[in-house]
């Protein structure tokens, strides 16, 4: 069964797509983290969605 939480509103920000390693150095936010509001999350069969490590990159 897949574990599902809801992000504080305003706190959380994702780049995708072209706006993942736009540089060596950095990516774009998709959207700045004001934007966003009422955001479920609902992990992938065999993630640990309670540990997050600098650098990973998930599946969106």
């Amino acid at each position: 069964m897949p574990i599902i939480f809801t992000a504080e509103d305003n706190e959380f920000a994702a780049a995708s797509g072209s706006n993942v390693n736009y540089t060596e150095s950095y990516s774009y936010f998709d959207h700045p983290p004001n934007s966003t509001t009422d955001l479920t999350i609902t992990a992938n069969e065999g993630d640990r969605p309670l540990m997050f490590f600098l650098l990973e990159t998930p599946t969106i």
